[in-house]
């Protein structure tokens, strides 16, 4: 995208393993998503944005996941199946974020899981 000439960032609490500081917000993605804010790139650059043109999101899916809906069983696993449903709803609320931002494009990355039949099918 940056070849084509887009402003690109990505943010994340991870440092990036691209070796790009510059192009990198460590850190939450949550305070920025609605733009009209600065934030620092790892670089320590200092950077405004208005309004972000597109958001590609890619929320943890540990817990949002089919492939992990045995170990929500109480019956089977008592409280690590209900520390997991709490997980599952911090998940959900995170992934929800991205879903209010003011922007115009927004896609975000998930497996199919819970958010298919909690929010709704992707598109």
């Amino acid at each position: 995208m940056r070849n084509k000439g887009h402003n690109c960032f990505s943010c994340d609490f991870l440092e990036p393993s691209g070796r790009h500081p510059e192009w990198h917000i460590l850190g939450d993605c949550i305070p920025i998503l609605n733009g009209k804010c600065t934030f620092k790139t790892m670089d320590n650059i200092e950077h405004y944005i208005e309004k972000w043109d597109m958001i590609i999101a890619h929320p943890p899916c540990t817990y949002l996941s089919s492939a992990g809906n045995a170990w929500f069983n109480e019956k089977k696993y008592g409280d690590k199946a209900k520390e997991r449903k709490k997980l599952r709803e911090e998940a959900f609320n995170f992934f929800m974020e991205f879903t209010k931002a003011d922007c115009d494009k927004i896609a975000i990355e998930n497996p199919i899981g819970y958010m298919n039949s909690h929010y709704r099918k992707p598109d």
